[in-house]
């Protein structure tokens, strides 16, 4: 059964122990995360992503209600490693000049790939968990 995104972040509260607990835990005001409990305001992508660190839940699931609620895990530095490939060649191949040349992104995919690069292994799942989700039109 498919819900809301106030349902699915109620659900959140239910796998931390208490409302109190994920605000305190994702760093985000009470007063605040009510407002997300109740359909006020949506959170912004990074208040999700701290919301799906503390929950361990996907960030797919949490945006869409789609797919496991439970956030893939990466198990060592070599799924780690393949992860990254995979995101840097997502965003790579999206823009690619004809005959083999550098790959030439446009800003808002530097910005998205340098905000991954930059990110800790469990924001990266985030990312990594939205690219996989994702369907990207290729240009060539």
């Amino acid at each position: 059964m498919k819900t809301d995104l106030p349902a699915r972040l109620r659900r959140c509260v239910d796998l931390v122990g208490s409302g109190d607990k994920l605000a305190r835990e994702a760093n985000i005001p009470r007063s605040t995360l009510e407002t997300y409990l109740t359909g006020k305001a949506e959170p912004k992508a990074s208040r999700l992503a701290d919301i799906c660190r503390v929950c361990g839940v996907s960030g797919h699931w949490l945006l869409t209600g789609d797919g496991d609620m439970a956030r893939p895990a990466l198990h060592d530095e070599a799924d780690l490693a393949r992860a990254i490939d995979k995101i840097n060649a997502t965003f790579t191949g999206v823009r690619t000049k004809q005959q083999g040349n550098d790959a030439e992104l446009t800003a808002p995919e530097r910005k998205v790939l340098s905000g991954f690069r930059a990110a800790g292994p469990e924001r990266r799942e985030i990312f990594l968990d939205l690219a996989a989700t994702t369907k990207v039109d290729r240009v060539a």
